[in-house]
């Protein structure tokens, strides 16, 4: 457990810099007039490869495969839809509003792509 929560500041600044080249990529999509949808599908091309490399040479220390490659994206497609079901059990099942939820969701995901990530990328190979 010790050695989890050591990964968990370097997990934290490369999921940052994820989240802000994810945006970026979208407001330059955007602003470049695309809709959203198409521009959603390109950066989730770009970013999972992208942060599939951050998290295994800074994140975790480890090296690259097919095999994690593909563990680690399996994980990722999954957040969307993991997302909506828990924005629905807070929202429509505990009655929640939204802007309650958010930060739930939030860090549910946050924590979600922590292990998804751990488990593709870390869970044999010692990383740290």
């Amino acid at each position: 457990m010790a050695r989890l929560r050591s990964l968990g500041p370097r997990y934290l600044v490369a999921s940052a810099l994820c989240f802000v080249t994810n945006n970026v990529l979208l407001l330059l999509l955007a602003r470049a007039g695309m809709h959203y949808a198409p521009a959603v599908g390109i950066a989730i091309c770009f970013m999972i490869p992208f942060s599939y490399v951050v998290h295994s040479g800074f994140t975790y220390r480890v090296g690259t495969g097919a095999g994690s490659f593909a563990r680690y994206a399996a994980g990722q497609v999954v957040n969307a839809p993991v997302a909506i079901l828990i924005y629905a059990l807070l929202c429509d099942g505990l009655g929640l509003a939204a802007t309650v939820a958010t930060p739930v969701v939030t860090v549910v995901m946050v924590m979600w792509n922590f292990l998804c990530s751990y488990w593709a990328l870390a869970r044999r190979q010692g990383a740290g």
